[in-house]
């Protein structure tokens, strides 16, 4: 049995595969199993796959019609063998010391997760993200007092108070497969921050690292596409419902933190619709985002979130979103993109 298995979902990604892959197998820890997931891609990644199978004994391939990112974490978990799991998106790569590492913080602390940095790559600059303001072993009531109270959502530093990205992240194998049989294959719109936001919640221990920067996360265009779609409002008002179910389930009150997170991600998302979508007509892009900011839940945690955030610029449009003023959030969203062309020299071009 290898201690560890490493689960890539791969869907239309044969770009960036091989670099992904490529520093999998360049790990220094060696006893692993790569399970690679083609979740019906279009394109050569199923061939990418399947060659890279033939090469090294340790990886598996697993064929399956589009079902989406979840179904494939599923299907990689059903396979997987090792006593610690990790998720590597198939755009991404890693640092060759990585698993060693952490699987060192693993045995001197048996902790359940062990959490790592990150570095966000775009257009050739790479950016640390810190797994959190705080590193070391937490157990028992420090979970709650020091990991749970703001890890959706910090308003000291108006962000998440930890990165809920899966892939920065080891699970032991009995801790993460039971979240994964009862996670619902309908969420389309946060399942990282879900699927780690189920695992840390049933941890019984968890390790975060310090100066820990090992896993590479690249935003591509794809993606960045993706956040215009009018479709992400009501996937993040499904991730909203789904994540109050979570925190209710286990007797936390995470509802001030799911607030300020609903809140600013909201802001963000209709900004990208308003601005940059040019799918819809102005009208038909207007009417999905009224509709969204009319839900009941929705309203409620907006309202919940105007008494408890402190920055500033946040919380004006947070009141204007409360107070129904749609066209002047919409105004002040284009006013300051205006500004923004203007000090970068776009607004001529």
């Amino acid at each position: 049995m290898p201690r560890l298995s490493v689960i890539v979902p791969v869907y239309n990604t044969e770009k960036y595969l091989r670099e992904c892959i490529d520093s999998i197998l360049a790990q220094t820890f060696t006893d692993f199993e790569l399970i690679l997931v083609d979740d019906g891609s279009a394109d050569q990644s199923g061939v990418i796959c399947d060659e890279y199978s033939q090469l090294d004994g340790r990886i598996k391939v697993i064929h399956q019609n589009n079902g989406g990112v979840t179904v494939a974490r599923k299907n990689g978990l059903k396979a997987a063998a090792g006593e610690y799991i990790s998720f590597v998106d198939s755009d991404d790569w890693i640092e060759p010391d990585m698993y060693r590492n952490m699987l060192i913080e693993a045995d001197a602390n048996d902790a359940d997760v062990i959490i790592c940095d990150m570095l966000a790559e775009k257009q050739q600059e790479s950016t640390v993200v810190h797994s959190s303001a705080l590193t070391g072993l937490f157990v028992a009531e420090q979970l709650n007092h020091q990991i749970y109270y703001n890890m959706l959502f910090d308003y000291s530093k108006n962000a998440p108070g930890m990165s809920l990205n899966l892939c920065n992240k080891l699970f032991k194998s009995t801790l993460v497969k039971p979240v994964f049989a009862e996670f619902p294959n309908d969420v389309t719109y946060g399942e990282d921050a879900l699927g780690s936001l189920m695992c840390l919640l049933r941890a019984k221990s968890i390790y975060i690292m310090k100066n820990s920067a090992f896993y590479h996360y690249r935003q591509a265009e794809e993606f960045r596409l993706r956040e215009q779609s009018i479709s992400l409002l009501p996937r993040l008002s499904g991730f909203a419902l789904n994540t109050q179910i979570q925190f209710s389930q286990h007797g936390f009150s995470g509802s001030d933190q799911l607030s300020g997170y609903i809140a600013q991600v909201s802001l963000y998302c209709v900004r990208q619709i308003l601005l940059y979508n040019k799918e819809h007509t102005i009208r038909k892009k207007f009417k999905t985002v009224i509709a969204y900011f009319n839900e009941p839940h929705i309203c409620e945690m907006f309202k919940n979130a105007e008494q408890l955030i402190t920055d500033k610029t946040t919380k004006s449009k947070v009141k204007l979103v409360n107070q129904k003023r749609y066209v002047l959030l919409f105004l002040l969203f284009h006013g300051k993109e205006m500004i923004l062309r203007v000090r970068r020299g776009l607004i001529f071009k």
